[in-house]
């Protein structure tokens, strides 16, 4: 049967052997219900699990405790000198509770007083009734999550001392950027210049190394490198396209994250369009491809404007295009006869 073991295990057996055992003092005040069990113990910890022992030994497959408060040493996130009350309140963002039967639980609601009640208010009109604004921070402390905030009028706020803000913080900051990124960059496309050197030139004996290699049965003949970087199903069925097209003289598979890889700046990232061409007459052709489900998502939309932007901004040396499924051959063959 397996059993615990921890640190100084055997000095803690020893200190629990010498407390003594205490009797229940019973609040009727402050019961709620029947007597039935269960129960809310004030009182120190080992305390209180030396006088359950007598109820319970033997009965217990599992017990979840947080650590001992009140003792007088140190607790990195915590204040030691709290009421268990005090502590529970300020220190849990959520408490969880088990039923043997969760369908058989309801909750015994307290009734409500003018004093919770005088938090709501309905300052908008909000059709849904009375509401109050939630707070953007958690009391279950990630550093991550511990920054300071700038506010509109140039206020700097941190979040309160002890806890940090909530993820969505984060998310919604992150939302603002990418939309200020692409306003910004749709105001200035008339000054954005497309460079026409890159560190992606189609010779031979550069570095290709994809992290998995192509291992399906198509042939390609205009692959510019022996290995194949990995593809799934419809991405073959694309390379395979632009391998057959007579106007295309070498192609490469484009892989992520390379000292020659092609990529393209976008407001989080960089993006790398999964095929690069070099055509019969010169020009450099990326060719982008997304399953049908993924077509109209704001990801895909960004990736579109950015890879036609750069194609304007070439001079006619660039082309660009999303491709799908749908008549993939002839998309393709109609943006290389693009004017």
């Amino acid at each position: 049967m397996p059993t615990l073991d921890w640190l100084n295990k055997k000095e803690t057996v020893k200190t629990a052997d010498k407390i003594p055992y205490k009797l229940l003092n019973i609040k009727p005040e402050l019961s709620c219900g029947e007597q039935n069990g269960n129960m809310i113990i004030k009182g120190d910890n080992l305390e209180a699990l030396k006088t359950l022992l007598p109820y319970y030994k033997g009965q217990v497959k599992c017990i979840y405790i947080d650590p001992p408060y009140n003792t007088g040493s140190a607790f990195e996130h915590y204040d030691d000198n709290l009421e268990h009350s005090t502590w529970l309140s300020d220190n849990h963002d959520f408490i969880i509770v088990y039923a043997k039967n969760k369908n058989l639980w309801e909750p015994n609601l307290l009734p409500r007083s003018d004093t919770m009640n005088a938090r709501y208010k309905n300052i908008d009109n909000d059709p849904r009734g009375l509401w109050k604004p939630g707070g953007f921070s958690v009391k279950t402390y990630t550093k991550e999550y511990d920054y300071s905030i700038t506010t509109p009028t140039g206020r700097i706020v941190y979040p309160p001392s002890g806890s940090c803000w909530q993820n969505k913080i984060g998310k919604y900051r992150t939302e603002a950027y990418v939309k200020a990124y692409r306003d910004l960059f749709v105001s200035l496309s008339q000054n954005i210049e497309t460079k026409s050197e890159s560190s992606f030139l189609f010779k031979f004996g550069q570095e290709y190394q994809p992290l998995s290699i192509y291992e399906g049965t198509t042939k390609f003949n205009k692959h510019l490198y022996e290995h194949i970087g990995a593809m799934n199903k419809e991405e073959e069925n694309c390379a395979a396209v632009i391998d057959s097209l007579e106007e295309v003289k070498y192609w490469a598979r484009n892989i992520e994250r390379s000292n020659y890889s092609f990529f393209l700046p976008t407001s989080t990232d960089r993006f790398y369009p999964d095929f690069i061409a070099l055509l019969t007459d010169g020009k450099i052709l990326a060719v982008e491809y997304k399953g049908g489900h993924l077509l109209s998502t704001d990801d895909t939309k960004e990736k579109e404007n950015i890879g036609r932007l750069w194609q304007e901004k070439s001079g006619g040396k660039c082309l660009f295009m999303l491709s799908s499924k749908e008549n993939l051959e002839r998309q393709i063959i109609d943006k290389i006869k693009e004017e």
